[in-house]
């Protein structure tokens, strides 16, 4: 069980590091994330 309970930690923590990347990139320059969400509504 604590192998288990290690390895979703250090899944939940990598998906946190992407999501953070992710968060970083958009604030450094949003527009083609604007822009893919705008022509996706269109």
């Amino acid at each position: 069980p604590s192998l288990a309970l290690g390895e979703r930690d250090c899944h939940h923590s990598h998906r946190q590091l992407r999501f953070g990347i992710l968060a970083i990139a958009f604030f450094l320059n949003p527009i083609p994330y604007v822009l893919t969400l705008f022509f996706s509504l269109v």
